[in-house]
């Protein structure tokens, strides 16, 4: 029957054995087939381990050790296959006894222990070298332990292409296992940096050495335990003893109590590593370290594991330590067991910049009454990833009803940058008032503002990413790449919902600037969006939608659109809402476009049910352009399209054709009427006032008495009057009800 032992007062020693049974187990040490001497196993031999894949940064390669030897082990040394590039890393060896395959991320986590270190590695040329000596690491008998090599300046191993064979070696009882060997029916090899969930299946490419492990003797040294410094309330977690004495015959019995110093009368468990089970409050453990040959004990100091409960009220974050946090990785940290109420994070103005990022998962209890809100109060968070799964600046993964307020959100510096980034169903959040900083003049597809995507390392990845998200007062500078602000929801049958982009500044983009991809419900409105900045430019998209319902793009500004490459102003494509559902475009305004290519105002591909009020277009650029102008243009079949009350006012210079309304398509269904169609240009040869069936119409009367059409009996070819030149907006007196 065990025996409880109280902090207060000394171990005692367990029964005493008879001199003859220590001396029967030491003869049956020598005689009983085991490990005398050190033994290796190593790739080197096997087929394809070329050490030919890995990553530059910060990673690590995953492989499981296995002893059935029938002794205990004591791991000594590691190699591994290196390359130039890795010349001066310092390395880390992992270990876990519960985390024995699939994905292996944080290795910093409890169920991770650091068994060994290299300094300085020295790699001369590409090949194998020792890169971990001197360890003295417990692999007991029938027991198999998963490692995790991390090299500071990146890591080798072997890919699956082609895949390498075998994927286990023996040696002496002991079994290397590799790549695609599974454990729980998932692969035991992982490879990549240490900012993503890795890469499957990956070899580690080297070998270890292993000796025999002693039989102790005397007393032993409990050593000390290791483990999170709480549990949330209902949760379990791993406690690990370390620095015990290490040897054949050693037994670790773990011990609980619910108050400090004991009596320790519940039995926890045995082994290096005990699970607490679910944990309620504030518990307290000692660990027992037992030489059973000796008989003699030792107990650790006390190990105090406290219990959280969810989080509520308000707390500051203060680099500087003057607050309640020091960086937005604490506020997460805190967020771990949840909310009990609602949390707001103050950022201590002047205590910035923060040069880390901010990844939210799905937080237990959060609602619209327990909300989290971070309040930037103008300091900046910067991101500076060369690792492309690590962009986002922000990502809120699975996180629901959060805000981020009055945040400067940095992601110039790297070779990749999103300033937020929403996936798995991130619904019911705001980001508004911040400031997004991405490079300019970059055409590089690996930047972005603000993204929905379910891709870790696009902005393209279609599925239900957020819902019920409000984007407003923002300010998005640099080119951003493609996609300044792209949603994506996953189909025009399964749309996002729901989502809002609000009165935000969108400056200097590259080429889409406001993308909506399989949206429903939406409301796109009183965004200014303008390039007078811009220096390399390709085909400009102001508003995009795409696969689109029931959404209202409404009071938007784009001007100083600049370049030498097409531009559309308002665009929409492959969406076709049923009746009552219709998309519309109203209140949008298009003035001082500054190009010199193709010009399109309002935009609509193979559209059903798009309507169109109160817009206006303006395009009175004074310069030698080739380019065709457009005011409405419209193409492949489409049903149920609406324009009214819309100002298309056409004045631009140069040769090539312009039209204020284009109906290119025979067979498509539109109405249009009471709006101001002005075209005053006379440079080149057709200058028309609308063109549809084929037939073109040079003035306002011309498309009135078509015998071809009724449209736009009541329209107006008379100067708008402009209330403010600056932004061409329109005269109250000059709008009119449909």
């Amino acid at each position: 029957m065990p025996q409880f032992y109280s902090t207060s007062h000394p171990a005692p020693l367990r029964s005493t054995l008879r001199p003859w049974l220590i001396g029967l187990f030491g003869l049956l040490w020598l005689l009983a087939p085991r490990l005398l001497s050190a033994q290796s196993i190593s790739t080197i031999g096997g087929t394809n381990y070329t050490g030919g894949n890995g990553v530059g940064a910060v990673g690590a390669v995953t492989f499981a050790v296995q002893n059935a030897s029938g002794a205990d082990i004591l791991l000594t040394d590691l190699e591994c296959y290196w390359q130039t590039g890795q010349n001066g890393t310092n390395t880390t060896l992992w270990a876990s006894t519960t985390s024995l395959s699939g994905t292996y991320f944080p290795i910093s986590g409890p169920t991770w222990t650091v068994v060994g270190t290299g300094t300085g590695l020295a790699v001369p040329a590409n090949g194998y070298y020792p890169t971990i000596t001197g360890m003295s690491y417990l692999i007991p008998n029938g027991t198999t332990v998963r490692f995790a090599l991390e090299g500071s300046l990146g890591i080798r191993y072997s890919g699956a292409t082609p895949v390498p064979s075998p994927s286990t070696f023996t040696n002496a009882g002991v079994t290397l296992l590799l790549g695609d060997h599974q454990i729980a029916l998932a692969n035991v090899g992982y490879g990549g940096s240490n900012a993503n969930n890795g890469n499957t299946p990956r070899w580690f490419t080297g070998g270890i050495t292993f000796i025999p492990a002693a039989a102790c003797v005397g007393t032993p040294t409990a050593g000390t335990i290791s483990g999170p410094s709480f549990v949330c309330s209902g949760a379990s977690t791993d406690l690990q003893v370390v620095g015990s004495t290490v040897g054949t015959g050693i037994t670790r019995e773990w011990y609980s109590s619910p108050t400090p110093g004991g009596p320790y009368t519940t039995f926890v468990g045995s082994g290096t590593t005990v699970n607490t089970g679910p944990v309620t409050s504030d518990t307290y453990y000692v660990c027992v370290v037992t030489c059973t040959p000796s008989t003699l004990s030792d107990q650790t100091a006390e190990f105090h594991l406290p219990v959280t409960a969810g989080a509520s009220g308000t707390y500051t974050i203060d680099a500087g330590g003057g607050g309640d946090l020091l960086s937005f990785g604490e506020a997460v940290t805190l967020l771990g067991c949840g909310l009990s109420g609602p949390v707001v994070f103050n950022v201590a103005p002047g205590s910035g910049p923060y040069v880390e990022r901010l990844v939210l998962p799905q937080i237990l209890g959060a609602s619209s009454v327990n909300t989290i809100t971070f309040n930037g109060n103008g300091e900046s968070l910067e991101h500076s990833p060369a690792v492309s799964a690590d962009r986002a600046a922000i990502l809120l993964d699975g996180a629901d009803f959060v805000t981020i307020n009055d945040l400067v959100i940095d992601v110039d510096g790297g070779t990749y940058g999103f300033g937020v980034h929403l996936i798995n169903q991130a619904d019911n959040n705001t980001i508004n008032n911040c400031t997004i900083i991405n490079p300019d003049a970059t055409t590089s597809a690996n930047y972005g503002g603000i993204i929905s995507s379910s891709s870790l390392t696009t902005a393209t990845g279609t599925g239900d990413n957020a819902n019920n998200c409000t984007f407003s007062n923002n300010t998005i500078l640099g080119a951003s790449g493609t996609y300044k602000l792209r949603l994506n929801g996953t189909s025009a049958a399964s749309p996002a919902v729901g989502n809002q982009v609000l009165n935000n500044e969108l400056l200097n983009g590259y080429s889409y600037q406001i993308y909506m991809g399989n949206q429903a419900d939406c409301l796109v409105q009183g965004n200014d969006i303008s390039r007078p900045g811009i220096t390399v430019t390709t085909t400009f998209y102001g508003v995009y939608l795409s696969g689109c319902s029931n959404t209202t793009v409404d009071g938007n500004a784009v001007h100083n659109v600049g370049g030498a490459t097409a531009a559309y102003m308002y665009y929409v494509t492959t969406s076709d809402p049923i009746p009552g559902s219709e998309n519309v475009f109203q209140n949008n305004i298009a003035y001082d476009l500054n190009n010199s290519s193709t010009l399109y105002g309002m935009y609509n591909t193979g559209s059903d049910n798009t309507w169109y009020f109160h817009n206006t277009i303006l395009m009175d650029d004074q310069i030698t352009a080739t380019g065709a102008t457009y005011g409405v243009y419209q193409t492949t079949a489409a049903s149920g399209l609406q324009y009214f009350n819309n100002i298309i006012d056409i004045s631009r210079s140069g040769t090539g054709i312009k039209r204020c309304l284009y109906f290119l398509t025979a067979g498509t269904t539109f109405s249009t009427d009471h709006n101001v169609l002005r075209m005053t240009s006379t440079g080149g040869t057709t200058n028309q006032v609308a063109f549809a069936n084929s037939l073109g119409y040079a003035t306002l009367a011309d498309w009135q008495a078509s015998n071809a059409n009724a449209y736009d009996q009541n329209s107006s070819d008379a100067d708008p009057i402009y209330q403010d030149p600056g932004r061409r907006e329109l005269d109250t007196l000059v709008r009119c009800d449909q």
